[in-house]
């Protein structure tokens, strides 16, 4: 339960900072995240359990959770995932050269592209808060804030990136149970 707190105090943390409600762009990517998650669970288990770390217990979970279950995980103040890709090919890959006309050249990994452009959108306003949501170091979040959409969207065409989950995998279960007894009562 410990856990679920330190979740919440980076929330509060994270609204007090910015002086908004959390923001809507940040909370509908982590839902999505947690859907392809549950995605996951459901269609290659051994994978999500050996990509994500996870007990199969837990991918069960996820694999039947509904989706007011998968709206309890995200969060619209913090991403839930972090990157696993190395920050240092991603401050090589900002710092060097990139062609601006991608959409020709290259093709485009949207979902990469859209993580990459809602950071440049958190890290423009307050690269502090950036690297708090996306859970990064501040070169990274300042370098991002930086980069044209051109870059992020050539980046996102020239570079994987990948997640782990950002916190112990024991709270899913956690707040998979909390939000299930919550729909059980609401149903009573």
């Amino acid at each position: 339960m410990l856990e679920l707190d330190i979740i919440g105090a980076w929330d509060a943390r994270a609204v007090n900072l910015d002086q908004e409600e959390a923001d809507r762009n940040v909370y509908e990517f982590d839902l999505t995240l947690w859907n392809l998650l549950s995605t996951l669970a459901k269609e290659r288990p051994d994978d999500a359990a050996s990509q994500f770390s996870l007990g199969m217990d837990t991918v069960q979970k996820l694999s039947l959770a509904t989706p007011s279950q998968l709206e309890a995980l995200a969060s619209g103040v913090l991403i839930s995932f972090k990157l696993e890709t190395a920050e240092q090919n991603i401050i090589t890959r900002l710092s060097g050269d990139y062609d601006p006309v991608v959409f020709i050249n290259h093709s485009v990994d949207e979902f990469d592209a859209a993580y990459w452009l809602l950071f440049n959108r958190v890290a423009s306003r307050d690269p502090e808060m950036a690297k708090e949501v996306f859970g990064v170091s501040r070169e990274l979040a300042e370098l991002v804030a930086k980069a044209t959409d051109s870059q992020l969207r050539h980046m996102s065409g020239t570079t994987v990136t990948h997640f782990t989950l950002r916190f112990a995998p024991s709270i899913i279960e956690e707040i998979l149970d909390d939000s299930r007894e919550v729909s059980t009562t609401d149903e009573k």
